[in-house]
């Protein structure tokens, strides 16, 4: 007679299903995209600047999802990745990031941002036609997955 009850519980536990919590959401998806992107930038950094840097591991046993365009900008080198990765609850368009390197000394980024000269930063924003943000909650998700991924990449 005990076993009755567990065996209706299993039972209802079956037609119920299970919940797979390994299944990312999107944020969780973008956040681990941009994570990866970071890593090879860090590498980037590390290798253009001649050290050895920690920076964490390009490779993470993924093909790289996006490759970078390099350009140069107001003096200062920017490596664009469009990320493939989308936050859909916010728009349907792709985000793209840019890692700026400015030169050591005397550009207005670093001056404005008061980051110290030659500063590496990375910048996220929407590859729409007007690359705005459209709100607040949006400005907070990009912020939140840049700000994430800096900390556990050990980006400069």
């Amino acid at each position: 007679a005990a076993e009755e009850p567990v065996a209706e519980a299993e039972e209802a536990e079956e037609e119920e299903g299970f919940v797979d919590y390994t299944t990312a959401t999107a944020w969780e998806a973008f956040c681990a995209e941009v994570d990866r992107k970071l890593r090879q930038w860090s590498t980037h950094l590390a290798s253009t600047s001649g050290s050895d840097g920690d920076g964490g591991s390009a490779s993470s046993g993924e093909p790289a999802r996006s490759a970078a365009t390099t350009m140069e900008v107001e003096g200062a080198e920017v490596l664009v990745s469009v990320l493939q990765t989308k936050l859909p609850q916010f728009r349907p368009e792709n985000y793209s990031m840019a890692l700026h390197q400015p030169p050591e000394t005397g550009h207005f980024l670093t001056e404005w941002l008061d980051l110290g000269s030659g500063s590496p930063f990375a910048l996220l924003y929407p590859n729409s036609f007007s690359g705005c943000v459209l709100d607040k909650e949006e400005a907070t998700a990009l912020l939140s997955a840049l700000a994430a991924s800096v900390a556990t990449s050990k980006f400069p």
